[in-house]
């Protein structure tokens, strides 16, 4: 696994809306900013020609994430932090 940075992961945090949820790829170490539309769209598996070609990588990881392979976590929802 390639070392993780936290400020990688504080920034990706704070840039988190209500309508995304970050995923870090254990793997490789990349953080993933997927919307609601894209992990609902892996979810139904709306074929990727549906999407423009810009938002296709997302989807495709979108799909990857939604299989529940633990290389993928879940990083916390702007709910799950309490800045106290």
């Amino acid at each position: 696994m390639r070392p993780i940075h936290l400020d990688d992961i504080v920034s990706a945090l704070e840039l988190q809306t209500p309508e995304c949820s970050n995923f870090l790829d254990t793997v490789t170490g990349e953080l993933l900013f997927l919307t609601d539309e894209e992990l609902r769209a892996a979810e139904r598996e709306v074929p990727l020609e549906h999407f423009p070609e810009w938002q296709r990588p997302a989807v495709e990881a979108a799909a990857a994430v939604i299989t529940d392979d633990p290389r993928f976590i879940r990083l916390p929802t702007t709910f799950d932090v309490d800045e106290y």
